[in-house]
């Protein structure tokens, strides 16, 4: 996995100004978090094709 470096966020940062983090996701793709200076999470940009929120089938995340 390729990571750039200006989308790099820390926790505090993306904690403080979400929007900022999620403004650098829609212009980079993603915004990689870090948190204890080691990656730790990954926000993306979703692509819903045309296709509004009500037309979208929303799945559930499987607990492990």
């Amino acid at each position: 996995m390729k990571i750039n470096a200006e989308s790099l966020v820390s926790i505090s940062e993306a904690n403080q100004n979400f929007s900022g983090a999620a403004r650098l996701a829609d212009e980079k793709g993603t915004a990689v978090i870090l948190k204890n200076s080691a990656l730790r999470y990954e926000l993306r940009a979703a692509a819903f094709s045309g296709k509004t929120l009500p037309q979208l089938t929303l799945m559930r995340r499987r607990r492990v």
